[in-house]
């Protein structure tokens, strides 16, 4: 925690989002409150057990896709204060909630834009993974870096998967090919950023690419013209 953060957590500590309760900004019985993600596919939205169904697990270099929560209510209030109001300590609390959803193998997490990460002072995704790799004991690796500096926030599939071309490049050392990789992001809407990134990944020769996150955001339908 900074200095400046700790200053703050003394003079005003944090208060449970749900209930209230000092000293945490969410305490472990809301976080075990939260609802389940459906179980479907986070790229097409078809039914689905492991986050893809047969025919985008085709075509994709992820091998799996695990969310624990729909981002609305209690989800939402809790990213946004991790990622805009500078809760560093929410990271935590929400990489604590993923445990029970990782598999084993080595923990990287999808970087954020260089942008982002320059005007919050951190990156939210590597505090997450971090957490969540101290909770599991699972080994925590940096394994990508972000290249480029679009916007994604609301935009869909397309622009998307065109943004994101060329967006990661591999760090120089990674872990042993061998070893299951586990991409964690904050928030899922498209799983496009977490495919660009499984992409460079399986390139430079990791067999597996598996993908957990805390949230999924819906787009809604597109309307007729």
């Amino acid at each position: 925690m900074h200095v400046f953060e700790h200053i703050i957590s003394v003079l005003a500590p944090h208060r449970c989002l749900s209930c209230g309760l000092e000293g945490t900004p969410l305490c472990l019985p809301c976080t075990e409150q939260l609802p389940p993600a459906p179980k479907c596919c986070y790229k097409c939205g078809k039914a689905a057990t492991r986050g893809l169904c047969r025919g985008c697990r085709r075509d994709s270099a992820l091998t799996s896709i695990a969310v624990r929560t729909p981002y609305a209510g209690l989800a939402e209030q809790a990213v946004h204060r991790l990622k805009f109001e500078r809760n560093r300590e929410m990271a935590q609390f929400l990489g604590h909630s993923l445990a029970a959803l990782c598999p084993a193998g080595v923990i990287a997490h999808v970087p954020t834009a260089n942008r982002r990460v320059r005007q919050r002072g951190y990156d939210q995704a590597q505090l997450i993974a971090r957490a969540l790799a101290a909770q599991t004991g699972n080994p925590y690796g940096v394994l990508l870096y972000r290249q480029g500096a679009k916007r994604q926030l609301g935009q869909g599939r397309t622009v998307r998967q065109e943004q994101l071309r060329n967006a990661f490049r591999p760090a120089p050392h990674g872990s042993a090919k061998q070893t299951p990789i586990i991409l964690v992001d904050d928030v899922v809407t498209t799983a496009s950023t977490l495919e660009a990134a499984a992409q460079v990944l399986r390139h430079v020769g990791y067999a597996s690419v598996h993908a957990v996150a805390f949230a999924w955001a819906t787009r809604p339908p597109a309307r007729p013209n």
